[in-house]
Order: structure tokens, then C-alpha cells, then sequence
């Protein structure tokens, strides 16, 4: 996370650990610049910059970075949607970790119905009344 988060929103203990990682690995100092880039893609929404993205990604020649480029590639539609369009599936991805992380703590302990219970929100049941049963 300190590749990824804006410098200024770094505290000073961050700030000093980041530095002393740069300093201590000569592929810190590029991650953290491409880190950078890549969020700036998402952030101004160009298109353009996330090609140029991947060919300075490309260029370092880390393996890693190469696959992950390859997988932006091989799935291009799905990256431009993502930079360009205003949408995000963040909160239905929230709420199915949230799911998968109450069903992990109740594995094995408990039935569906308090599974239900826990994880659907506290709707009072609602009364209606048949026309030939009002008052």
C-alpha cells in the first residue's frame, strides 16, 4: 500500500520506510513510479495514458509486471470500460466478501436460518389485513 497511496496522504514513518525500501531495492524505485502511473490512469480517466502505461510496464523487463500486462491486454474491452466509465462494482464486491466472511466464521457451527439471520438486514414482518378481515 505505500506503492499505491498518493505521497501526500503518507504519514512520516511511511515516508521514511518507503524511502529506505528504495534505497535498499533497485526495483522499488520503478514499481512505485509505474504504482503511481497506474493509479493516475484510473483517477484522470485517459485511455491513452494507460497505453502508455503498459509499454513503460513492458520495458522494465519484470516478468511480473509482463504478465499483468498481458492480462490488461488480453483483456482490453474490459480495462477501457473500467478507466472510461463512471461505474464500479465496489459495494457488490464488498457485500460478497462480507457474505464469504460470515460464512467462514459460522462454518460448521450453525444452520442456514442463522445464516440468513445474520446476514440479511432486520425487516419487521409487515401485516396486511384481507378486505374481509379489516376491522
Amino acid at each position: 500500500m505505500l506503492l499505491a497511496r498518493r505521497p501526500e496522504k503518507l504519514n512520516p514513518d511511511e515516508q521514511q520506510l518507503l524511502k529506505k525500501l528504495k534505497e535498499c531495492c533497485l526495483e522499488i524505485p520503478i514499481l512505485y513510479k509505474l504504482t503511481q502511473g497506474f493509479a493516475a490512469v484510473f483517477r484522470n480517466k485517459t485511455i491513452e495514458n494507460l497505453h502508455t502505461w503498459i509499454d513503460d510496464a513492458r520495458r522494465t523487463d519484470l516478468p511480473e509486471l509482463e504478465r499483468f500486462c498481458d492480462g490488461l491486454l488480453r483483456d482490453m474491452k474490459a480495462v477501457t470500460a473500467a478507466v472510461i466509465l463512471p461505474w464500479s462494482n465496489g459495494q457488490v464486491e464488498g457485500q460478497i466478501h462480507r457474505l464469504k466472511l460470515v460464512k467462514r466464521q459460522m462454518y460448521g457451527r450453525a444452520e442456514f436460518n442463522l445464516l440468513r439471520r445474520r446476514v440479511l438486514p432486520y425487516v419487521p414482518a409487515t401485516v396486511t389485513l384481507s378486505p374481509k378481515h379489516a376491522p
